[in-house]
């Protein structure tokens, strides 16, 4: 009677957890179903509305894509993750996520996944099977303890079907109980909101104006440092990601140029009310159109970036419109070698290493796309300088002599013509992508000048203007290379635990997503650039020490030397002394001539000496200064006839 009695009880419960099953399945089967047509028919009818009007990731401004193998990563996140309801609840249920996997699809992909659900109260467990749609959320830039900020792309999973996988006999009685408890206690609606994942992402494009470098120019005698700077300032061309175009291989998501902060969304299509065979007749008719539409979007790599040579030209306007702070360099003179031109007893130097100064003011930056070839710069270079030369003549033959120091100013100006490009480079086993935005080789020339002294004793006469012709190096760069992509190991940190006002809680199994992106190849087409690359990510509870980080950070730092440009030729910038309009070097004429030209006055003229004729008037133009008629330097004297003055 008693075993009479248990079997009844069990059947009972198995008849009640039966007919709550069915009903479950049945009416949430049918409810869904209709809700996942619906979702497709939206996916595809907006793939095939943004096709026929010529919008593909070709022709976006910019367009990421995730390969199937990028979403299965993402998905792994989810994998030990576990999901409470509380005891008030039929017992309450746990259910732990075991496995998960992509399935591709046309116009919206899928997931699979595989769970166990145990029963809090009868200590049973039963597995469970659960589908659902993987859906574009949208980007969000997460910020987290123990990662830096992320933008990422959210994927949601929406249940659409759940299955138990057990023997419905007699002996799964606790089984059965716990997918009455499974039901009842709305597990699957929990899991339906919390099926969320993260996948990393750019969502913008970044350049730094600033640069900080130091060059040696040659003087005919010496050398002389400089040291070149720039203010960084930071421009950035925001993208706003939208529009996925789930394909075979993968998911493609357009994208937007915006302002930083803007955000970019058009409403859905209505969805038709029509029967549920109808509208899989449409959906099954729309997969077969846009399927034959994409093939081209199929791609090979797990990630793959298209940008639109506007958005490169965009980021030359947004340098154009800089505060002039942040486009002028500055040169400065920091050390020196020997003298700037020497003939052994005169010479001319700075007597301060940092006595030479220059201002470069890059100025009407523009940009054009060169179809197949990248965006092509135009930059206008204006340049104000000054420097402080110490000049020393030594007249004498048993040495003495004197010098002064003279301030000289002067300015130039140059066109120069660059280019602004993605280049991937790879170096000592680091695949990087770099925005560069390179100069030609070459200087900006200046004469630099004054109507300077020179003083021998008590000797002291206007005799010349001194100057420099000093050749500027032109920077090889509007800022140093910019990263875009690197390949270090990087991670984000996951928020671990959900708790929620009806009591249950989701708590991932995992702290944080590593990843790591080597970049394949970097085209440039007709309307601007594809960039390949392969994308590694898996969840994880290590973390990065900081040494290895510093390690990996100074070896990204050593490969991106070579994204620099080989040193320029050492003839594209110097220094050199001039006496009126005449450049002079170390055995330069003009101090050998004032030289003598002083010695005739004050020991008497040499056997060849042009100045014999006009001593007396050469003693009395250094006693008094020089006179007009003056044989040596007067007004039609030698000196000034040989120095057009």
């Amino acid at each position: 009677m008693r075993m009479r009695v248990l079997v009844s009880s069990a059947g009972l419960v198995a008849a009640i957890g039966v007919a709550t099953s069915a009903g479950w399945l049945t009416y949430k089967h049918d409810f869904v179903m209709r809700e996942r047509l619906g979702a497709e028919w939206t996916a595809l009818t907006l793939m095939d509305e943004a096709l026929a009007n010529g919008r593909r990731p070709q022709a976006a401004d910019a367009a990421a894509f995730l390969s199937n193998n990028a979403l299965d990563g993402a998905l792994q996140q989810l994998v030990g993750a576990t999901v409470d309801v509380p005891a008030e609840k039929v017992g309450g249920v746990a259910a732990t996520i075991e496995g998960v996997r992509i399935k591709p699809g046309i116009g919206l992909a899928g997931a699979a996944m595989d769970f166990r659900v145990a029963s809090k109260t009868h200590g049973a467990a039963v597995k469970m099977h659960v589908e659902g749609d993987l859906a574009f959320r949208g980007t969000k830039v997460v910020e987290r303890a123990g990662s830096s900020a992320q933008t990422v792309a959210e994927f949601a999973i929406s249940i659409a079907t759940a299955e138990p996988r057990l023997d419905w006999g007699f002996l799964d009685l606790l089984g059965r109980r716990v997918i009455g408890e499974v039901i009842a206690s709305g597990l699957m609606l929990a899991l339906d909101r919390h099926l969320v994942v993260e996948v990393p992402i750019e969502n913008g494009l970044a350049f730094d104006t600033g640069f900080n470098n130091v060059s040696t120019v040659p003087t005919s005698a010496g050398s002389v440092t400089l040291k070149s700077s720039l203010p960084g300032q930071t421009v950035r061309q925001n993208f706003a990601l939208s529009m996925p175009f789930f394909v075979r291989s993968g998911v493609w998501l357009m994208a937007t140029r915006t302002a930083p902060g803007e955000v970019v969304a058009a409403p859905p299509p209505v969805v038709p009310n029509v029967p549920k065979a109808d509208m899989a007749t449409k959906v099954a008719a729309l997969r077969t159109k846009v399927g034959d539409e994409v093939k081209d979007l199929e791609q090979k790599h797990d990630l793959v970036l298209t940008l639109k040579g506007a958005a490169i030209v965009g980021i030359a306007d947004q340098v154009a419109r800089l505060p002039d702070s942040n486009r002028t360099a500055t040169i400065t003179s920091i050390a020196t070698t020997g003298q700037l031109v020497s003939d052994g007893k005169s010479y001319v130097e700075l007597r301060d290493p940092t006595a030479a100064t220059a201002h470069l003011v890059m100025s009407n930056v523009a940009a054009r796309w060169i179809p197949n070839q990248g965006a092509a710069l135009a930059v206008d270079l204006n340049m104000d300088m000054e420097a402080k030369v110490h000049v020393h003549a030594d007249p004498l033959p048993v040495g003495g002599g004197g010098g002064t120091t003279v301030l000289l100013k002067g300015g130039a100006g140059k066109h120069v013509d660059g280019t602004l490009r993605l280049t991937r480079i790879a170096t000592n086993g680091h695949s990087l992508l770099v925005l560069n935005a390179s100069l030609p080789c070459g200087g900006v020339t200046a004469d630099i000048k004054t109507d300077g002294r020179i003083e021998i004793g008590d000797f002291k006469t206007d005799l010349f203007p001194v100057g420099l012709r000093w050749n500027v190096p032109v920077p090889q760069s509007i800022g140093q290379p910019t990263l875009v992509v690197d390949d270090l190991p990087k991670r984000f940190a996951l928020e671990t635990t959900h708790r929620f006002d009806d009591g249950s809680s989701f708590r991932m199994a995992h702290d944080a997503i590593e990843y790591r992106v080597r970049v394949a190849d970097v085209e440039t087409t007709r309307d601007g650039y594809v960039v390949s690359a392969d994308l590694d990510m898996h969840p994880t509870n290590s973390t990065i020490s900081p040494s290895d980080a510093e390690a990996q950070r100074a070896a990204i730092s050593i490969a991106l030397q070579s994204a620099k440009h080989p040193a320029c030729p050492a003839g594209d910038a110097d220094m050199r002394v001039t006496i009126g309009d005449i450049e002079i070097g170390p055995n330069g004429e003009i101090m050998k001539a004032l030289r003598n030209f002083v010695h005739d006055v004050t020991k008497g003229p040499g056997p060849n000496n042009e100045a014999v004729k006009a001593v007396t008037n050469a003693i009395k133009d250094v006693t008094q200064g020089p006179g007009d008629h003056n044989d040596v330097v007067g007004r039609h004297g030698w000196v000034r006839s040989r120095l057009g003055f």
